[in-house]
């Protein structure tokens, strides 16, 4: 693994749509659950426009329209996909995506804002982070428009040097699976380094039909790899792992499972085997409203 800056956040962001499952009562009760949505490349063109009719452009929901939702009144806009909000920062698009689930549309939009310092220019420190928002519509096919589904310019800060480092380019993902209720699951895998240790860990999220500070809530965070290259050999030894999301019948979110292996020599060295390997299952908790192992 490799990250182009210290402390640069490599992010994997993973929205799980978990409406009614429609499955069988003959369907296994676990399953890897299928992606359904992908990133795509408007990003390329800082254009993020999402119209119900694409092919006569009809039914849009535009750059200017989303962002004015996601921040309110208290924005002006500088370029079609940029808006100050007072004289805290800036915002802009980052990323949208069109999926269909049950044969109704949706519109995703994720947003970043970034903070301004004393000087008023973007902060761009090595700890300098993001501050993510997300707004999702469905089309009303009847009434020929899109309505709020979610909608919360405050999801958390991720991301350093002043950006989420969220697109195609930074070799990112952003997935939408099916699940179980009206809610979503919103995943973001980060990695950070530094000392000469390279860490990964994947945040969860949870996110609900509603607008404002009540549509998400932090669920924790799961580790999912650890490497070495300070040179110093110790007893964290470098392990890594290949994470699945499963659907299971029995839980209101989906399985997070962990195929892990342990290496014999640090800093992914080309000599390094594999000392042992091991499974872990986290699984959300109603109780404490977080994932647990």
């Amino acid at each position: 693994m490799q990250f182009n800056k210290i402390f640069s956040a490599k992010i994997l962001i993973i929205i799980i749509i978990l409406f009614s499952c429609g499955c069988s009562d003959s369907a296994s009760n676990y399953r890897e659950t299928k992606k359904i949505v992908f990133f795509d490349e408007n990003y390329k063109e800082q254009k993020f426009d999402i119209c119900a009719d694409k092919q006569h452009n009809k039914y849009c929901l535009s750059n200017e329209q989303v962002l004015s939702t996601i921040y309110g009144s208290n924005t002006s806009f500088t370029q079609p996909n940029l808006v100050k909000i007072n004289t805290k920062g800036e915002g802009r698009l980052i990323y949208s995506a069109a999926f269909e689930n049950h044969n109704q549309l949706f519109a995703l939009f994720v947003s970043g804002f970034s903070k301004y310092d004393n000087s008023s220019s973007i902060e761009t420190c090595h700890s300098c982070v993001q501050q993510m928002g997300i707004a999702i519509y469905a089309f009303d096919s009847t009434k020929h428009k899109w309505e709020f589904f979610s909608i919360n310019p405050n999801v958390g800060t991720y991301g350093s040097y002043g950006e989420i480092n969220l697109g195609v380019d930074k070799n990112t993902n952003l997935s939408i699976y099916p699940g179980l209720n009206q809610d979503y699951l919103l995943t973001l895998e980060m990695g950070f380094t530094a000392q000469g240790y390279t860490s990964t860990s994947i945040s969860t999220i949870s996110v609900i039909q509603a607008l404002g500070d009540k549509a998400t809530k932090d669920l924790g965070t799961i580790d999912t790899s650890l490497i070495n290259c300070s040179g110093i050999q110790n007893s964290a030894l470098d392990w890594d792992s290949k994470q699945f999301v499963i659907f299971s019948k029995e839980n209101i979110y989906p399985e997070i499972h962990l195929d892990i292996e342990y290496k014999s020599e640090p800093c992914e060295s080309e000599k390094a085997k594999v000392l042992r390997t091991e499974k872990q299952i986290y699984k959300y908790s109603p109780d404490q409203n977080k994932y647990l192992k």
